[in-house]
């Protein structure tokens, strides 16, 4: 409540008696110096509490936010809504920038600006979460840091101070980001899998100990650690060209399929025996290539009938409760690749969703044309990250270029970019998003065949961008601009929220040319928005303006709700903020 002037002077007059008292205890225990000393302490508290009565100063440091409580008191006492919205801010002028209350200009009117409306009352699919993937080179990486990096990474990941990540994705076998191709059963024709290594003895060197790492801050934090598993080859004899790199057209030999079905099953197992049970797999990773690296190729109807004939089946028998998704490979063929893959009744009866990655663009047609046709799909984002390619020096007409060390703050661009697709996706129906290497050295690896690339954490040492010995132990971890980006979601879009339906009217959004390559954001995108809400209802609205001219803040004005009131906001150029309303917040 407001107090007027006749009850400050009163306030003021007993505070300088209770301080006189104060100091006439110290006078009475104190030498000639102290006395003298705490004489002039009662005159300047005297002359503070003067000033703070002619001026009428705070009378605490809750006033130095955004809002000051008194002006938004109604004659119920109670304070408006509007100084219980939290703002999260992220901009060329610093990361996640805090601050607690819209101030009362908010309510003003404004015509002719970006108008943002989010509908609660349209409420899409559900938030699974979000993560990043756990391979054998991020563990490996994450084994030579000394114990300080360690925790630090450890909090930065899966910590509520840091991106509060719930979700991973590993490797059945190697992937490129191993130290080396390698299976749990290299005996040829082992049909029975006698000789698998149940103990995972590859898998415990590393990767096993950094997912229990990782396991144990998020339960720590309240959560459990969604891990999605996906295979990149099987063991060589099980395919058509005898090698776990690359892949023929058809992928696996015929009499193999069933074997293979089994091998991943006992693969969860052994797992699940060292206390690590997976969320989820993929049928296959990238299906559609013959990469360089681990790759075995299915069509989409050799996907289905390998699900409806073979992994179905064992999977249900041994592993029923983890979610199986098809296709895992880029957005611009996963239409097509499913309409194929769909024509099988049988193994859309254990399919839960498909994965997808960003290596052709935004193509949120694609999620959309997909979402809705089924709607009950979970959709998710299951890989991205930026190629040697996307900076600067690299693989050039099959000449190596010396790449540079990535062991510095990154490009502010590359963060806009990762914002981009997450708000993008989510908007086009995915559950969720999951970032490819959570950590790596300075050179993009290690990676078996160089196939280097960023990441969200990269150390300043560690090896070459291959498997050579680290050439010195990291001494710092840098975060790059991808991870503060990230947080803008994960830290605040938790499991079991809603995408709910966000318009943005006069978003000055302009012609995206069709052949933009991955990862771009800039002024073509205009200012873009996606919401999420609680089931207690709380609203998260995350609102993106990648573009730079004119540098200077942008008006625009955003409501919750159709009927809502609208609030006069501002943004950044090249900024990114997030707004966290309280439960049914009505202005």
């Amino acid at each position: 409540m407001a107090i007027d002037e006749e009850q400050t002077a009163s306030l003021i007059v007993e505070e300088t008696a209770a301080a006189a008292s104060v100091v006439e205890a110290v006078l009475a225990r104190t030498n000639a110096k102290g006395k003298k000393l705490a004489a002039s302490a009662l005159l300047v508290i005297a002359v503070v509490l003067l000033v703070c009565f002619w001026i009428s100063c705070p009378t605490s440091s809750a006033s130095n936010s955004a809002v000051d409580a008194s002006f938004l008191a109604s004659e119920k006492d109670e304070v408006s809504p509007l100084a219980e919205v939290f703002v999260f801010e992220s901009s060329t002028a610093g990361w996640w920038q805090p601050r607690s209350g819209l101030g009362v200009d908010a309510l003003s009117p404004i015509d002719g600006v970006p108008a943002i409306t989010v509908d609660t009352d349209w409420l899409d699919q559900t938030v699974v979460g979000f993560g990043g993937a756990l391979t054998e080179s991020s563990a490996t990486v994450f084994k030579g840091l000394n114990e300080q990096l360690q925790n630090e990474v450890i909090d930065a990941l899966y910590s509520k101070d840091g991106l509060n990540y719930n979700m991973g994705r590993t490797h059945i076998n190697s992937c490129d980001f191993s130290l080396s191709s390698y299976s749990f059963d290299d005996v040829d024709g082992d049909v029975h899998l006698t000789h698998f290594d149940t103990d995972l003895q590859r898998d415990q060197q590393s990767l096993i100990p950094f997912i229990k790492r990782a396991q144990a801050k998020v339960k720590s934090e309240g959560g459990e650690l969604k891990i999605l598993a996906s295979p990149w080859s099987p063991p060589w004899w099980m395919k058509q060209n005898k090698n776990m790199n690359k892949s023929s057209t058809t992928c696996l030999v015929p009499e193999y399929r069933k074997v293979w079905a089994q091998y991943i099953a006992k693969w969860m197992t052994s797992y699940k025996q060292q206390g690590i049970s997976m969320w989820g797999m993929t049928i296959q990773n990238e299906p559609v290539a013959s990469n360089p690296w681990e790759s075995c190729r299915f069509s989409g109807s050799e996907e289905a009938e390998f699900l409806a004939d073979h992994l179905g089946p064992v999977m249900k028998q041994h592993h029923p409760g983890v979610k199986i998704f098809g296709f895992d490979h880029n957005k611009l063929d996963m239409p097509a690749y499913l309409v194929n893959m769909t024509k099988n009744e049988k193994a859309m009866k254990y399919l839960d969703g498909v994965t997808f990655h960003w290596y052709t663009g935004d193509m949120f047609w694609a999620l959309m044309d997909v979402h809705g046709q089924h709607p009950d799909w979970i959709m998710l984002s299951s890989e991205a990250t930026y190629e040697r390619y996307r900076m600067g020096l690299a693989h050039y007409g099959g000449q190596v270029m010396t790449p540079q060390p990535l062991a510095d703050n990154g490009k502010y661009e590359l963060g806009l970019g990762y914002a981009h697709d997450i708000l993008g996706d989510l908007n086009a129906g995915a559950s969720g998003w999951i970032d490819w290497n959570v950590l790596l050295n300075h050179w993009g690896g290690p990676n078996h065949l160089l196939n280097t690339c960023d990441a969200t954490l990269i150390t300043d040492g560690g090896g070459d961008g291959g498997t050579a010995p680290p050439d010195y132990q990291p001494r710092k971890v840098w975060k790059k601009p991808q991870y503060y980006f990230i947080g803008h979601f994960s830290k605040f879009i938790k499991p079991g929220f809603r995408v709910a339906h966000t318009t943005v009217e006069g978003s000055g959004k302009g012609k995206i040319p069709g052949d933009r390559v991955y990862g771009t954001c800039n002024d073509l995108d205009g200012l873009e928005a996606m919401a999420a809400v609680a089931p207690t209802g709380e609203t998260v609205v995350v609102v993106l303006r990648c573009g730079a001219k004119p540098w200077k803040d942008l008006e625009f004005k955003l409501r919750i709700g159709k009927e809502g009131k609208w609030l006069k906001l501002q943004i950044p150029p090249m900024g990114i903020q997030t707004y966290a309303f309280p439960k049914h917040f009505s202005a």
